[in-house]
């Protein structure tokens, strides 16, 4: 999981992008909440690039569709603290 970690960060980077530091005094519920909010913007965006590949690049698809399947667990993760049912 790192180097999909350090290869998106890395590509991130090379866009212009930052980490979005968060304060200290929020709450948990929201940093939750805007997690999640932000786990589904990735999932659409790693959906629609699963697409646009189809069978043009097979292998750099395989790698997308290995990420959008973690992602989505992070989000059911998320969808899960935010019920209390973890």
């Amino acid at each position: 999981m790192r180097g999909r970690e350090t290869s998106l960060c890395s590509l991130s980077q090379s866009y212009g992008q930052h980490a979005n530091l968060r304060k200290a005094e929020e709450s948990p519920g929201r940093m939750i909440r805007e997690n999640l909010i932000a786990e589904r913007i990735a999932i659409d965006t790693y959906r629609e690039i699963v697409r646009y590949l189809g069978e043009k690049d097979v292998t750099t698809r395989r790698m997308f569709e290995e990420i959008l399947a973690v992602e989505e667990e992070h989000a059911d993760d998320m969808a899960d603290l935010l019920e209390g049912r973890e």
